[in-house]
C-alpha cells in the first residue's frame, strides 16, 4: 500500500490580507495550489472580530463600522509589542483599548466576546487568524507536514518569535518563518529557472505592502541556491500614503466647510474608507474626488477635489524617506549592480512610488512578472517542498529556492514560555469549540428556514400542491416560522441547537403525515428519474460527439433536433 501523500502548507501572512498555498512535500517538481477560503477567494483579510461569537475574513471587516472596539484590523504591528503606547499608535485610526500583560511582557487588546470583557494577546489574535487560513487547505488522506510563514523584513527577533507563537498555538505542525524578500525570491528562481550555460544572475526585489516594505538582493545560479546579497526593511506602506491623503482631505474639510474629523472616530474610518478608494483612482488618472454623503454633525454631503499633484505633495515626506531606502538598497548591490528589479505589493500602484523604484534602479530594467496576491505564499510553499527535513528523497541539483534549516529562527528570541503557550492553546481550542457551535446552530437555522420556504412554496405553486394537503400543512408552516421570528425578536439567549433540530424533525414528520401522497409521489418520480439518467446520458454523449464531428469537418448543423435511440 503506497504511503499517505504529505503536504506543506505556505502562508503570506500580510498586514491587510494572507494567502497561503498547499504543495506535496514528496513532488518531483516545484507546484502548489492557492488555497481558497469559505468566499472562493485566495486572499483573506487580516482582520478578527469579536462579538457574541468570532468572525473571521469578510465577516471580521464588516463590524470595523459598527463594532470597532471589539474589531483588530491591524495584528502585525501588536505582535511582540510591550509598550500600549506604540500599539496605540500603530493604527491611529483604531478605537481598540490597550493594558500590559505579564505574559511575555507583551501588551493586550481588550475586546467585548461573549457578553465579557476578555484580554488577548497579539500572539493569540495572530493565532486565530492563522488557524482560521490554514483550516480551508484540504488535505484528504494526506497529512500536513510543515507550515511555511512569511514575516516582514524589517520585524525584529521578538516580534518574529511572537508570530512562531502565533504558529505553536494555533496548532500547525513544525511552523517555519521566512522574510517576505525570500518567499518572493523563491517564487522568482522556480518561475524563472536558469540553464546549465546561463552566466550568475543578481535580481533585487522590492515589496511595497501595505504597512511595510522590504528589499532584497539575491545572486542566482544554477550550481546552487539562490543567496542573499543584501536585504533591509522599512516601515512604510500603502497605509501610510492613505494617512497622508487623509490628513489633506481632513484640513479640506476644516478649512472649506467647518467640519473637523478626528482619526479615531467613525466619521475618520469613514473618510479613510472614501480616500483608499480616491487614491486607487489618482494612481490612473490625474483628477478624482471624494464624495461623502450624510457626513459630519450636521450629516450633510461634502465634495471634495484631489489632484494627483496635491497627493504627491502630501506624501512628500514618505518620497524622501523611500528614496533613501532604495538608494542604500541599490548601493549595497555593488559595482555589478542588477541583472533586473522585481517589483511586488499593492503599494507599488502609486506611480510615485513606482517612478521612485525605476530612478533608483538606474539602467536596471523594473519587472513585474510575479502576482503580488500569491507570490509570497506560493514562494512559502516551495521552501516548504525544499525542505531537508521533509524530503523522502533528495533533489538531483540544487533547487531554485532559498535554503532553510529548523524553524527559521533559532532559539535566540525570548518568546511565551511552556505554560504560558499552553494556556493560550487551552483558550484557542474553547474558542474553537465555540465558533463550531455557533457555526452549527447557524447551519441548523439555515436548514430549518430553507425547509419551511421550500414547503410553502411546493404546498402553493408546485405540480404536486394538491398532493400536499397545503389546508393542513400551510397552518404548520406558518406557525413554525412565527415562532422562529418570536426568538429571534426575543433578545434572549441562543436557542439550543437540539432544539432547532429537534423542532425541524418534528416538522417533517407532522408534514409527512399529513400528505404520504405527495411524498409517495416524490419517491416515483425520483425512481424515474434515475431509470431514464443513463440512457439521457449516452444520448447527450452521442449529441456532443456529433456536434465535435460537424464543427471539425466545418459543416453547420441542422437546425432540427437529432433524435436518439435512446
Amino acid at each position: 500500500m503506497a504511503a499517505p501523500p504529505v503536504f506543506v502548507l505556505g502562508i503570506d501572512v500580510g498586514s491587510s490580507r494572507c494567502v497561503a498555498a498547499l504543495a506535496d512535500a514528496g513532488a518531483s517538481s516545484f507546484s502548489a495550489e492557492l488555497v481558497q477560503n469559505e468566499s472562493s477567494s485566495v486572499s483573506t483579510p487580516s482582520c478578527v472580530a469579536f462579538s457574541a461569537q468570532r468572525l473571521f475574513s469578510d465577516a471580521a471587516v464588516s463590524q470595523l463600522g459598527t463594532n470597532a472596539a471589539s474589531t483588530i484590523a491591524t495584528l502585525l504591528p501588536l505582535l511582540g509589542e510591550t509598550s500600549c503606547e506604540a500599539a496605540a499608535a500603530a493604527d491611529a485610526f483604531a478605537r481598540l483599548r490597550f493594558e500590559p500583560s505579564a505574559a511575555g511582557s507583551s501588551v493586550a487588546v481588550v475586546v467585548n466576546y461573549e457578553g465579557q470583557e476578555r484580554r488577548f494577546l497579539g500572539a493569540q489574535l495572530a493565532a486565530s487568524l492563522i488557524k482560521s487560513v490554514a483550516a480551508q487547505a484540504v488535505v484528504g488522506s494526506g497529512a500536513l507536514r510543515r507550515c511555511v510563514l512569511t514575516v516582514p523584513a524589517c520585524f525584529t527577533a521578538a516580534q518574529s518569535r511572537a508570530l512562531l507563537d502565533a504558529a505553536l498555538i494555533a496548532g500547525l505542525p513544525q511552523p517555519t518563518l521566512v522574510p517576505s524578500h525570500a518567499a518572493a525570491a523563491s517564487c522568482w528562481g522556480v518561475k524563472h529557472p536558469l540553464g546549465e550555460e546561463s552566466p550568475p544572475k543578481r535580481v533585487s526585489f522590492v515589496d511595497v505592502g501595505h504597512r511595510y516594505t522590504g528589499a532584497a538582493v539575491y545572486l542566482f545560479s544554477h550550481r546552487a541556491a539562490p543567496q542573499l546579497l543584501h536585504a533591509s526593511g522599512l516601515t512604510l506602506g500603502a497605509a501610510d500614503l492613505d494617512g497622508a491623503l487623509w490628513e489633506h482631505a481632513a484640513l479640506q474639510l476644516q478649512t472649506a466647510h467647518g467640519v473637523a474629523v478626528a482619526k479615531a472616530s467613525r466619521p475618520g474610518f469613514r473618510l479613510l474608507a472614501e480616500v483608499s478608494k480616491c487614491k486607487r483612482t489618482l494612481s490612473t488618472l490625474q483628477h478624482a474626488s471624494i464624495d461623502l454623503e450624510c457626513f459630519g454633525p450636521q450629516e450633510k454631503d461634502y465634495k471634495l477635489k484631489v489632484t494627483r499633484e496635491a497627493f504627491e505633495h502630501a506624501c512628500a515626506p514618505l518620497q524622501a524617506r523611500l528614496a533613501s531606502f532604495l538608494a542604500e538598497l541599490f548601493a549595497a548591490a555593488g559595482p555589478l549592480g542588477v541583472a533586473c528589479c522585481e517589483v511586488v505589493g499593492g503599494g507599488a500602484r502609486v506611480p510615485w512610488v513606482s517612478a521612485a523604484i525605476a530612478l533608483a534602479a538606474g539602467a536596471a530594467p523594473v519587472c513585474h512578472t510575479l502576482d503580488s496576491a500569491s507570490c509570497g505564499a506560493l514562494g512559502a510553499a516551495f521552501i516548504g517542498q525544499a525542505h531537508p527535513d521533509d524530503r523522502p528523497f533528495p533533489w538531483a541539483a540544487p533547487p531554485p529556492v532559498v535554503a532553510v534549516s529548523g524553524n527559521g529562527l533559532g532559539d535566540t528570541a525570548p518568546g511565551l514560555d511552556a505554560a504560558q503557550l499552553d494556556a493560550c492553546r487551552a483558550e484557542e481550542a474553547a474558542m474553537s469549540a465555540a465558533d463550531a457551535a455557533a457555526a452549527a446552530l447557524a447551519d441548523a437555522w439555515n436548514a430549518f428556514e430553507a425547509y419551511i420556504l421550500e414547503t410553502r412554496s411546493a404546498a402553493t405553486d408546485g405540480p404536486l400542491a394538491r398532493h400536499l394537503a397545503p389546508e393542513a400543512v400551510l397552518p404548520l408552516l406558518q406557525a413554525e416560522e412565527q415562532w422562529m421570528v418570536e426568538v429571534h425578536d426575543d433578545g434572549g439567549p441562543p436557542v439550543a441547537l437540539a432544539v432547532v433540530s429537534g423542532r425541524l424533525e418534528a416538522l417533517r414528520s407532522a408534514v409527512l403525515g399529513h400528505a404520504p401522497a405527495y411524498f409517495a409521489q416524490l419517491a416515483a418520480q425520483k425512481a424515474e428519474l434515475e431509470v431514464c439518467a443513463p440512457s439521457h446520458a449516452r444520448a447527450a454523449l452521442r449529441c456532443a460527439a456529433l456536434r465535435c464531428l460537424l464543427k471539425n469537418a466545418r459543416i453547420e448543423p441542422a437546425t432540427a433536433p437529432v433524435r436518439s435511440r435512446g
